[in-house]
């Protein structure tokens, strides 16, 4: 790999040459270029054009990412909370995988050493030389014999085995034929060496959990690990984007599909999301129970002394009653309560309130009529994920345009809540715009350029910078959708 300068765009790109010339060096070589050219996704490389040397030496060019290893961050780091601070690079990689999966192509080389975190905490996929396309047939490969070398996670194997021994999941490393779930098990070996300081995971799961307990990893994450490094590979996700979906439920503090939860489980797991609720919850239903054995006791003693005893095993058996149904009732009153309180400003937010309440308490009535309230005032058909405050709906009102948190810019199905398109922005946007024929999307930022965005075909055009940024982008009435023209606004009131 080399650097080298586009003299004629101004700009350094990366140049990948063939080395060893030979028949199966250049399929391969050849293979590798196509596959990555095909792959477009931001967290993987973009090749620029592909060729030959005037002496018939294959190359193909690309773009020059700069940054480090996540290998070289992940030993920089000497203990497992600093290394899940990581955490979010192995999600980029998630997600850049399964769009590959998603397009029937295996990367099979999935390693720290080849994901490469950028001078902007971008996460980028690289190494493509040992990919395949599941819709093709493997070529041949040359060398005999099984991989009988050291399991070092620097070396890649080229032989009967391919891939680095470290990372490879059991059928690979006996020479099987590999799908999907073979870079779920690379990506499961990429976790555990965040969330543990041995490099390689016991083949045996129990002994996996109990090292992954003793560093005090959650157990949402643990099922996630052991589902990945699975060595049977049904059992372990189908793909990548099974396993991203999971990674992100996880950070999220939602439920994982890899995990079963018990009655006991689902209570741990709301009160870790919603800590302070549960405080208050247990501190009302303290009080209500101090208070209730306090006024017992002061009854007991002004009761004659001569029934004390009995009085005292009555009052015992009322108490606990007594007690079940004051905390019931705390419990209640601090449902409706909290559902009133949300209704004005969140009429969502007070339905799920009341979901929880239950349908034999002494207030259902006031339930029905606070349920009917929220849907009188309108309720969220979908609950899409943190946005800014920059929305755009198109005209037909079946599509909704998000941008933010920084540089992420959505497109949504009002129909489904699902999300259609999307694209990351190069800075802060700050205007963004649906045009009238739903197709188009002008992206204005903090730093002035104002973009034009075609999501179904992810083409985007610079129409210009304004100093100071652009505050606001509109399609003007006479472009005709066609973009040539439109109106940006930047803080000099351009």
């Amino acid at each position: 790999m080399s650097r080298v300068h586009d003299r004629e765009l101004g700009r350094d790109i990366a140049i990948k040459e063939l080395i060893s010339r030979g028949h199966l060096s250049e399929v391969r070589f050849l293979r590798e270029a196509l596959i990555t050219a095909r792959v477009e996704h931001p967290s993987i490389v973009p090749v620029y054009e592909a060729g030959r040397w005037a002496d018939g030496t294959p190359f193909y060019a690309m773009k020059l990412v700069s940054g480090r290893p996540l290998r070289d961050l992940i030993a920089e780091r000497r203990n497992v909370d600093e290394r899940l601070g990581l955490l979010h690079h192995v999600i980029a990689v998630a997600d850049a995988i399964a769009y590959a999966h998603g397009r029937n192509i295996i990367h099979r080389d999935l390693k720290p050493s080849n994901v490469i975190v950028g001078d902007f905490g971008e996460t980028v996929v690289i190494d493509w030389g040992l990919a395949k396309d599941l819709t093709r047939d493997e070529e041949s490969t040359t060398g005999g014999g099984s991989f009988r070398t050291n399991r070092d996670e620097g070396l890649t194997s080229i032989g009967s085995v391919l891939g680095t021994p470290a990372y490879m999941a059991p059928e690979q490393e006996r020479g099987e034929a590999v799908d999907q779930r073979a870079d779920v098990y690379a990506i499961g070996a990429m976790l555990w060496e965040l969330c543990s300081l041995q490099k390689l995971p016991p083949s045996y799961a129990g002994q996996r959990r109990r090292v992954l307990h003793r560093v005090g990893i959650d157990n949402d994450l643990i099922a996630i690990i052991e589902k990945a490094l699975d060595p049977v590979p049904e059992r372990r996700y189908p793909e990548a984007g099974a396993l991203a979906a999971d990674l992100k439920a996880f950070k999220s503090g939602a439920r994982i599909a890899a995990r079963s939860y018990s009655p006991f489980g689902m209570l741990a797991h709301w009160t870790r999301r919603h800590r302070a609720l549960a405080v208050s919850v247990a501190a009302i239903v303290v009080v209500a129970i101090a208070a209730s054995m306090f006024y017992v006791r002061s009854v007991a003693i002004e009761r004659d002394r001569a029934d004390a005893a009995l009085e005292r095993v009555e009052a015992t058996n009322n108490n606990l009653a007594h007690e079940r149904a004051v905390a019931i009732e705390q419990r209640n009153a601090l449902i409706l309560a909290q559902a009133t309180a949300a209704l004005e400003s969140d009429p969502t937010r007070a339905l799920e309130w009341l979901k929880t309440y239950p349908v034999d308490g002494a207030d259902w009535d006031r339930v029905q009529v606070i349920a009917a309230d929220a849907h009188s005032r309108g309720v969220a058909r979908h609950i899409l994920p943190s946005m800014s405050q920059t929305i755009s709906i198109s005209p037909d009102g079946k599509t909704l345009l998000t941008a933010g948190p920084h540089d992420l810019v959505q497109v949504w199905d009002l129909t489904t809540g699902s999300r259609l398109h999307w694209t990351r922005f190069d800075g802060e946007v700050t205007a963004a715009m649906i045009a009238p024929d739903g197709n188009t999307i002008a992206i204005g930022g903090r730093g002035g350029d104002v973009v034009r965005w075609s999501p179904a075909s992810d083409r985007r055009t610079l129409l210009g910078n304004l100093d100071g940024g652009a505050l606001y982008v509109a399609f003007h009435p006479m472009a005709k959708c066609s973009l040539r023209r439109a109106c940006i606004q930047s803080p000099s009131g351009t």
